[in-house]
């Protein structure tokens, strides 16, 4: 690049995420700029969107402007600034938010709340069919069931009394002849982790070793 005039520090290369893996961040030098993007399945990810989600942003508006079928697409951004450290090297990552990108995810968590829920019901409905001869295994099945991953399951033991035939003496309570069980199922959403992955929905995070001095997380991200 420096026979076409440009300078050294002053190439950027930008990559997705397949970049950021421990081979290729130990193989680059210290002079070597990037931008990429940190992959979701890192936990680094999650951890620094999380504590995002709770932060103060900067709104840095709209940044790109383009026409998909039709239909105007104009992403507006927000950004926080953090530095993590990866294989014993500590760089800068730029947490942002798209409402563009908000959008769709929001519409696939309605989804896996959706199939939560259906999944939780699925099970309560096969569960609560069942009887018990004695209150212990009732327990051991309530115990068994599952958490739901975005619902809150609320598990109660319910007794049936078995009666014998013919009628009671006068004036003497009907007597049951046993008792039998029954696991009853409550769902219910869990409001705090939706709102959690509302809050989350929308977020990227940018790794660069660019200079915070020379250059601010919006012509980063630009």
């Amino acid at each position: 690049m420096a026979r076409h005039g440009v300078k050294e520090h002053e190439f950027i290369y930008v990559a997705d995420s397949a970049l950021v893996t421990q081979e290729n961040l130990t193989a680059m030098n210290d002079d070597f700029v990037f931008i990429s993007r940190l992959p979701e399945n890192f936990k680094a990810c999650k951890e620094l969107i999380r504590k995002a989600a709770s932060g103060l942003w900067e709104d840095v508006g709209h940044l790109s402007h383009r026409i998909v079928k039709g239909k105007e697409i104009r992403a507006r951004y927000r950004l926080q600034e953090e530095s993590i450290e990866l294989y014993g090297k500590r760089y800068r990552a730029v947490v942002v938010h798209s409402d563009a990108h908000d959008q769709r995810r929001q519409k696939r968590l309605d989804k896996a709340v959706k199939k939560d829920l259906a999944t939780l019901s699925a099970q309560a409905a096969k569960l609560q069919r069942q009887e018990f001869f004695c209150r212990a295994d009732a327990e051991a099945a309530a115990t068994a069931f599952p958490e739901g991953a975005l619902h809150r399951v609320t598990r109660v033991i319910e007794e049936r009394p078995i009666y014998g035939r013919g009628r009671p003496r006068q004036n003497e309570p009907p007597a049951p002849k046993c008792i039998r069980y029954r696991v009853s199922i409550t769902v219910a959403e869990n409001q705090e982790a939706i709102a959690q992955l509302r809050e989350e929905a929308g977020c990227f995070v940018l790794l660069t070793t660019m200079s915070a001095e020379k250059h601010c997380g919006k012509e980063i991200l630009t």
